[in-house]
């Protein structure tokens, strides 16, 4: 029987069990399509997930479930922004705003931001001043086998922008607040 208060594959004890013993290294994600109803419970599966060395991912923030709600109370090590928050950023102070104040969320709990779907140099160009720290799109880099070669240009106004800026701090995770402080 299917538990739909948790996500599927974190209440199956099969996938689980399948997981190394030593985490460090791995992302698990949470994606948009597994709505969250008991917190608590998520928590005490992703508890010793976190024990082992994953860190946790809320995916397509801003789309399907993975609403603020979602995203608050899953402490997450990485939001991952929507295409949707994403797209002609650099034409919309509404998405500015929205994606600023999540970097705000994201750096006074301890986790980091990663916008999905960065298509152009204009968005990049101000998510790297918003302070987010992770990207993927294909202004970056386009997919193909193996480890896809950077766009140069991309990796220049990466560069140039985080040295240009105090507000830009090196692309690691800030230090966690102390969780229930």
């Amino acid at each position: 029987m299917i538990d739909r208060k948790v996500p599927s594959a974190l209440a199956s004890g099969q996938v689980v069990d399948q997981l190394p013993a030593d985490m460090r290294g791995l992302v698990l994600e949470i994606t948009e399509e597994e709505r969250v109803l008991d917190v608590e419970r998520l928590q005490r599966l992703l508890d010793p997930l976190r024990a082992r060395g994953a860190r946790i991912a809320v995916d397509d923030a801003g789309e399907g479930y993975a609403g603020l709600r979602q995203v608050m109370s899953m402490r997450a090590d990485i939001i991952k922004l929507d295409r949707s928050l994403v797209a002609d950023v650099h034409a919309d102070p509404a998405k500015v705003a929205l994606i600023g104040s999540l970097v705000g969320f994201a750096r006074s709990t301890g986790a980091a931001i990663c916008a999905e779907g960065i298509e152009t140099l204009e968005e990049l160009r101000v998510l790297i001043h918003l302070g987010v720290a992770y990207g993927q799109g294909w202004a970056l880099a386009r997919p193909g086998p193996g480890w896809p070669r950077v766009n140069a240009e991309a990796a220049r106004l990466c560069r140039e922008l985080r040295s240009a800026s105090p507000k830009i701090v090196a692309l690691g995770r800030p230090e966690p607040l102390r969780r229930g402080a």
